[in-house]
């Protein structure tokens, strides 16, 4: 699953929401949540078609897009909320899940049934913060500043937030999210193609692989030397 570098942006400096889409009038004041939120989960699918067009299917009915390469599934689950209001909130969640087909493969030859599953929702977009304060939950937000939380006994964490208000989305604050989704949720499956891609990952994820049964039998099954080297079994 490969692109040109600059596709993704390419396709976002000349992006126009279709004339009839309720997008065009994200901002008016009686548009029901729901139809904003399918909209946009519609426009997010014709985006990732564009860029991935033989990877990706999507669902409407309760939206998803759904990703595979040779070794892996990326499902991107799309969430709203019952406490949107019409002309003020319409809430978006974006919740993966990464599935190793390698796993698959390797369990169902040995008669066992498996779904791979490895990660999933905030061990995509949670990272160590190396130069914070203990306690600190520091949330990056796609449309508003940043926030800081104070936490008992945790390490120091950047949260790129995968929660978003919808009203008022134009062209603009939907490039943002787009390609945050393809760098951040897609480019995490890209990068794991590698042992060093995994590396990278693990030094600043805020897990250790042991601590992640489905991670520990992906790299087990896909990258068998890094398994030793961090795991040593």
């Amino acid at each position: 699953m490969t692109q040109p570098a600059d596709k993704g942006q390419a396709l976002l400096d000349t992006w126009a929401f279709p004339a009839q889409s309720p997008l065009q009038r994200s901002s008016a004041p009686h548009l029901a949540p729901k139809t904003l939120f399918g909209a946009t989960c519609d426009e997010l699918a014709r985006y990732f078609g564009l860029l991935y067009p033989t990877d990706v299917r999507y669902a409407r009915s309760r939206p998803k897009l759904t990703f595979k390469t040779e070794r892996f599934k990326l499902v991107m689950a799309f969430w709203s909320s019952g406490s949107n209001m019409a002309g003020q909130n319409t809430a978006l969640e974006v919740v993966p899940t990464l599935y190793s087909l390698d796993v698959v493969r390797q369990q169902k030859a040995k008669g066992i049934k498996s779904d791979g599953m490895m990660l999933s929702n905030m061990d995509f977009f949670d990272e160590e913060m190396p130069d914070g304060k203990k306690g600190t939950l520091r949330v990056e937000r796609l449309f508003e500043p940043p926030i800081t939380h104070k936490r008992s006994r945790n390490p120091a964490t950047r949260r790129h937030s995968n929660h978003c208000n919808l009203y008022g989305l134009d062209v603009a604050r939907f490039a943002l999210l787009a390609r945050f989704l393809d760098q951040r949720v897609v480019g995490l499956m890209t990068k794991l193609h590698t042992p060093q891609g995994c590396q990278d990952y693990l030094s600043t994820a805020t897990f250790y692989a042991d601590e992640r049964p489905g991670f520990a039998d992906f790299l087990k099954a896909a990258h068998p030397d890094l398994h030793q080297n961090l795991l040593g079994t």
